[in-house]
Order: C-alpha cells, then sequence, then structure tokens
C-alpha cells in the first residue's frame, strides 16, 4: 500500500544569519533541508528521552546474549 506524503505548512520564521549558514553547511542542503532536519532531530532526540524514562521498567523474556544469537 502506498503512503500518502505528509501535510506541509509554509511557515515563517526568523533565526540568526549565521546559525542557519552554519545548518545549512553542515546538513549540505538548503534552508528547507536544514531546519526539516533539525525538527526531525528534535522530535527524535523528545522520543529517545521518553524511551529512555522506561529503562528498567520492563523485563524482557530474552537477554542480550539470546536475542545477538538469534540473528546468527
Amino acid at each position: 500500500m502506498k503512503q500518502q506524503p505528509p501535510e506541509m505548512q509554509k511557515i515563517t520564521v526568523e533565526v540568526p544569519r549565521a546559525l542557519l549558514r552554519s545548518a545549512t553547511r553542515l546538513t549540505g542542503q538548503g534552508t528547507t533541508g536544514a531546519v526539516r532536519e533539525a525538527l526531525e532531530r528534535l522530535v527524535a532526540r523528545q522520543a529517545q528521552a521518553e524511551f529512555l524514562k522506561l529503562r528498567g521498567t520492563h523485563q524482557f523474556p530474552f537477554t542480550i546474549k539470546e536475542l545477538r544469537d538469534m540473528d546468527e
């Protein structure tokens, strides 16, 4: 089943010129790509923080070694 592209929203933001220049240079993308990547990383970092809060709250049925052995 083909996925629908995400709904887009056009925005206007004011950012320090040097910060935007650094971001576009680091990402190798234009303004839109750099902003999109920054937003994606922010969301991913927050999801990672929420996931880490769960650390130790669930008992998994396998050890790390058992999981690694399953891949072989």
